[in-house]
């Protein structure tokens, strides 16, 4: 697999956050804000809290509809302030209000500190809000974006694969999903396509030719993921007149040792390197405008061995270097969570961050976390990939996120827009942004809904769908 660990999704529909969110000005109540719900379904709210210096008691969280009485909240939410972190945003949910849309509410935070019965008066302790919904519908007719895999199958047995599950069996697309593919990249509405999740798609061509050309054929935009053994000139011919807008080299080693150990079946890290190399040499002399990444899984094996991207990334003219932390999903693979060793992450950040600004290369990497959540419970952010976004494997599963376990209906059994807009999805919508999400979701380790702080959420073996 290309890039297991973060499954590209539009940038622009990656928050659930509503945009619409407006300060109350007028109000002499400090812990008071006006917030606007642009959509139906309205499921929680996302809020920045300072608890003035208390370490022990609750914040209660009262939602009002500002058409209403104010007598009684419409929804509450309670947090624990020993779980607080300083400048970290609280992610709080309640069973949804279906009749949110075009609506005003006002959310009013209290701080009641440890054995105090009357809340303290008001102080600033609610220091940003952003609603969150989960309704039923996806934002069009169709997904906006679809992350394909038209081959079941991959030249590489990487030790933290996301997609073993998808690999045991080849399969080649059919017919009626390679159709799906074409229908949903008609769409008007339609953003990107992504490859690839369970297989590498350039390995794909070698294996099948003509896979990389009836995907240049749908005439989409889209972007590759890929461990490049397979980036050969007849390849690169291909892509470099395609639509191609981005390409991801999922690398995770400059040790060539530690790289063979990772990605079991690769060919020598330096014959690797030296076809990015070329690859980055033909787009400038073709003056193709496509956006160019190296990225690393981030283990404990790996973690001293990242640092000389930086240097390939500005002598080869690669746009960002990309650093995303392991998810567990084999128990093989728990040892291998670095992050969860906080201090050795806080220096190896604080390393690579300060060698990228010396050589003037974006780095993309998670802030180090200063303490971790020890309460019990599941913990997730808002996410938006299912009203959005659909992953499709090659035997046709159509799933509403990356994750294992989020399978929704089959393409070979029923059409694309009769699963999009049917009822299991409907379903899987309605809970993922609630106090119940799906197995999946209750501890989610990718993008947006990622709680940084959260240890469970590095570990889906445990927490996530073989948790539940």
């Amino acid at each position: 697999m290309a890039d297991p660990q973060l499954p590209s999704q539009p940038s622009a529909l990656q928050s659930s956050c509503s945009p619409q969110t407006v300060k109350l000005v007028a109000s002499q109540d400090a812990n008071v804000y006006v917030l606007i719900s642009e959509r139906s379904y309205l499921s929680g709210v996302s809020v920045r809290l300072d608890p003035a210096g208390f370490t022990e008691g609750a914040i209660t969280l009262e939602l009002h509809p500002v058409d209403g009485d104010g007598a009684q909240p419409l929804r509450t939410a309670t947090v624990n302030i020993a779980t607080l972190e300083a400048g970290e945003v609280e992610h709080l949910y309640w069973e949804p209000v279906e009749n949110s849309k075009g609506r005003s509410f006002f959310l009013r935070a209290t701080l009641s500190p440890k054995g105090e019965e009357t809340a303290v008066p008001s102080t600033r302790m609610l220091l940003d809000a952003k609603l969150i919904h989960s309704q039923p519908d996806g934002y069009d007719s169709l997904p906006q974006a679809v992350l394909y895999s038209p081959v079941s199958q991959c030249n590489l047995n990487c030790t933290h694969c996301i997609s073993r599950p998808t690999r045991a069996t080849l399969r080649l697309a059919s017919q009626r999903t390679w159709d799906a593919i074409w229908q949903v990249t008609r769409g008007k509405k339609f953003v990107h396509l992504a490859m690839d999740y369970s297989g590498d798609i350039l390995f794909s061509e070698r294996r099948y030719p003509g896979t990389l050309a009836k995907i240049i054929a749908l005439d989409a935009t889209f972007r590759i993921d890929t461990h490049a053994n397979s980036l050969d000139d007849d390849i690169i011919d291909q892509l470099l007149v395609s639509r191609m807008h981005e390409i991801n080299f999922s690398i995770d080693s400059m040790d060539p040792e530690v790289y063979r150990r990772i990605r079991r079946g690769s060919i020598p890290l330096p014959e690797v390197l030296a076809k990015i190399e070329h690859f980055m040499s033909r787009k400038r002399a073709a003056r193709k405008e496509v956006h160019t990444i190296i990225s690393f899984v981030l283990m404990r094996s790996n973690a001293t061995t990242i640092k000389p991207a930086l240097a390939f990334a500005r002598e080869n003219g690669i746009d960002y270097v990309n650093v995303v932390p392991m998810l567990a999903f084999t128990e093989d693979m728990l040892d291998e969570i670095f992050v969860w060793d906080k201090d050795a992450f806080a220096a190896l950040h604080d390393e690579l961050t300060t060698e990228a600004a010396r050589l003037g290369v974006a780095l993309a990497i998670h802030p180090p976390v200063k303490r971790w959540r020890e309460a019990k419970g599941d913990i997730h952010g808002p996410c938006e990939i299912p009203f959005a976004t659909a992953a499709i494997t090659a035997n046709g599963d159509v799933m509403a996120c990356c994750m294992p376990g989020t399978v929704i209906g089959n393409l070979n059994e029923k059409s694309l827009p009769a699963i999009w807009n049917g009822p299991e999805f409907a379903a899987f919508r309605k809970r993922v942004n609630s106090p119940d999400p799906p197995a999946p979701c209750r501890n989610c380790g990718v993008g947006l809904a990622l709680v940084r702080n959260n240890r469970k959420a590095y570990a889906p073996v445990h927490y996530g769908v073989a948790g539940r």
